[in-house]
Parts: structure tokens; sequence; C-alpha cells
């Protein structure tokens, strides 16, 4: 009985510490992803940018996207 409360107690560790890597990995790249996108013109205000959505899809299929 305490061998299996051993087995998940590692179990939950690695499960947390899994979750933990994913959690710092998306925020990271969520930071990076905006500082990127920000100085977009198709960027609204209410994610940071200062223009419009429909400014992606003008001259469409040729937008120009960095």
């Amino acid at each position: 009985m305490e061998n299996d409360s051993d087995e998940l107690a590692v179990f939950k560790a690695r499960k947390a510490a899994d979750k933990f890597h994913s959690l710092v990995w998306y925020c990271f790249i969520s930071a990076y992803a905006w500082s990127v996108m920000r100085d977009q013109t198709w960027l609204p205000w209410f994610l940071g940018g200062e223009g419009e959505l429909a400014n992606g899809f003008t001259n469409m299929p040729f937008t120009p996207i960095d």
C-alpha cells in the first residue's frame, strides 16, 4: 500500500513538472509573438496594437507579412 502512494507521488510530481514546463513555454512564446506583432497595422487596439483587423485583408492574397 505504501509503495502505491510513493508511485502516485512520483507520477503527480512528474505531471506537475510537465505542466509547469508547458506554462513557462506558452507564456514565453506568447510574449515573443506579441512583441513581433505589436507594430503591425492589422493588430487591433484590444490586443495591444494601433491598427485595425481589416488592414490584414487588404491586397489579398498578397498582403505583406513580416
